[in-house]
Parts: C-alpha cells; structure tokens; sequence
C-alpha cells in the first residue's frame, strides 16, 4: 500500500505548505511552527478581502480545512521533512507496479460526475489512468492506494460490492434509530457496542433482520460512507466477507495470484496483512484438496513452515497429526473473517 499528494488537487495546498514553512523556523518546536503558520495562512486570507479567483477560493478552502485541525495532521501533511506530489500515473512509471485501487471505496468511481465525463472515465483502459483523470476531475490531493505487481484482471471495488457480508449482530432493548441518541447492539463475542449515529444504526438495523447481505445493497443504500462503518463492524468481529464463490476455485483468484508470490496482501477491506508462513501453507493446501492435513505435514517436513512443542521444531508425521487438529480449524475461521477464502471451503473442512 503506498500512500502519496497527487499534484490534481494539490495547488492551493502546496501554497499553503510554502506559507507555513516560510514563516516557521526549523529550529522552533512543533506548537510553535505550527502556531505561526496558522496565524500567517490567517492574516493572508483576509488580505483577500473581497477578491476572488480560482487560486483564492482554493486557499479560503485550505483555511477552512485547517485551521482547526489537530497538531499532528498538520505536521504530517502540511509541514513534513520530506513532501512531494506525484501522480498515479507517474507513480505506475517511476515503480514499475500496477495500480489496483485506491483503499477508500470512493476514490476510483466517477460519481458525481457529469454523464459525458463519466463516459471519458470509463474509456481509459489502465485504473491508474482512469483514476488519475477522476482526480483531476475532483480535485483529490491524496491516495491510499493498493498496488501490485501483477496487474488486476477485473475491478477490484466490483468484485468487492459482489461479496455477501455474514453479521452475527443482536439489537439490543432500547433500541432506536435517532440521530445522536445512544444504543447498543451485542456481537458474536459478547460484547455490547454503542453507537449514536443514525447511519450507523441503519446498517446495524439492516444487518440484524439480513444476516446475510451484498455488499452493493448496503452502498446504495447508504452511500461509501457506509463502507467506513462496515469496517469497523470486521473490527469487532460483528461482520464477515464471504468471498464471491467462482467456478474452480475455492480461494478468491485474486488473492490466490497475490499469495503465490507474495506473503504481504490485502485482505477484504483492502488492509495490508502479512501472511504468516503457516497459513500461506494451509492455503495452498486447501488448494491442492484431499487431506489437508497430509498436505501440511509434508509442507512442514520441506520446511515450508515451523511447528514447535515445547520449543522443539516438530518434524515428526505422527505429532504433526496430533497438533495439526488443535490448530487448522482455528486459523481457517481467521482467514474466512479476514475475506482470504470464503466460505464454501471453510465449511467444507470445518
């Protein structure tokens, strides 16, 4: 995952960083720097007085955006040691990477757009471009991006909104779906959340009468935002993406093509996980089918992975079938909830 400025929308707010870094002084400490460059993006603002121009409404936006936002923010996005915009495409160019998508679900679709423009978006052939000219279009000024080193076969965001979610949600007495007023619902674990929103009280609502849901239902009922909340459901364990069952496979394609090569990828929220050397062997050995557990013995006699009984590396056939069942059904659950096999194969195993 890279995160990077993007020169589209990026004018005033590099204006704004050459501003602050004019008048705040290096050796002065955060607070101070900052301090400074408030007072001075301040002062030019009603310098303007009445004026108006493209330039101008673009730094009013930038005061806006800023002169109530926390320390660390600025410190990391406007004052930074090291800061330099680069586009989607030039980043593909200087990398050598494909682009996949960016990580919040909003950022590659041209809504908003004017059907003619959206028609312009559709027509480019690489997502990095395609996504570029939606950034001129926006005037975005930053990316999360997922890249690859094997470019995407389809739209990763479309494959995504085509997954049914599984909720294990319970509303709680009390419940009500007033903006601002607390409830709670109770999870798989236990536990009792709170929420106040009325959004977020329409999704829980939503998940709790349709256990079972697309992805897509939820987006167009209550826009991308929806999508931030959902993630923060897989958090607590409230929610799981059954990854899209295809013909031939039981693991995603995508994620099969990534873990092949690379023990780092993105699970079904698009967040950088790391393979651990076990599971990507119990991947490749719900792959390859009939006994699993013969398959991942043999995995670990070829030192594919590392097994350890009381600190002894455990290479033995016969203690590897003991310990294998304490500990496969386990990891198979955590990798059907991360969204890395679905749940077809979870359950025929489990």
């Amino acid at each position: 995952m890279l995160s990077h400025a993007t020169p589209a929308g990026s004018a005033a707010k590099l204006a704004v960083r050459e501003l602050f870094l004019a008048v705040a002084g290096k050796e002065e400490s955060p607070q101070e720097r900052i301090a400074k460059g408030k007072q001075a993006l301040h002062e030019l603002v009603l310098s303007f007085g009445g004026e108006s121009n493209s330039f101008i409404a673009g730094i009013k936006e930038q005061y806006k955006l800023l002169k109530d936002a926390p320390a660390g923010f600025l410190l990391q996005d406007i004052i930074p040691d090291h800061f330099q915009a680069i586009s989607l495409k030039e980043m593909a160019n200087s990398t050598g990477l494909a682009y996949v998508c960016d990580a919040f679900i909003g950022a590659d679709r041209p809504t908003g757009l004017s059907a003619p423009l959206q028609k312009i978006a559709q027509g480019f052939s690489l997502p990095e471009e395609r996504s570029h000219f939606l950034d001129v279009c926006k005037g975005r000024s930053f990316r999360r991006g997922i890249w690859s080193k094997v470019p995407p076969k389809e739209a990763v965001w479309e494959r995504i909104e085509n997954c049914y979610l599984h909720a294990s949600i319970q509303i709680q007495p009390g419940w009500n779906l007033e903006e601002g007023k607390a409830a709670t619902f109770r999870v798989s674990s236990g536990r009792e959340i709170g929420v106040h929103s009325a959004s977020s009280k329409g999704i829980v609502t939503l998940l709790a009468s349709r256990p079972e849901i697309q992805i897509s239902e939820i987006i167009a009922q209550f826009g991308t935002e929806g999508w931030s909340f959902l993630k923060q459901l897989a958090d607590i364990e409230a929610i799981t993406i059954l990854a899209q069952a295809q013909v031939g496979f039981d693991i995603d394609p995508y994620i099969e093509r990534e873990m092949l090569s690379n023990r780092h990828l993105s699970d079904a929220f698009l967040e950088m996980i790391t393979l651990s050397h076990f599971d990507r062997a119990l991947i490749l050995a719900l792959r390859q089918g009939q006994d699993v557990y013969s398959n991942l013995i043999i995995a670990a006699q070829r030192q594919d992975y590392e097994l350890h009984v009381d600190g002894a590396l455990c290479t033995e056939a016969e203690s590897l079938r003991e310990l294998l069942p304490q500990l496969v059904p386990q990891r198979i659950r955590k990798l059907q909830w991360q969204g890395i096999i679905n749940a077809s194969l979870a359950n025929k195993f489990l």
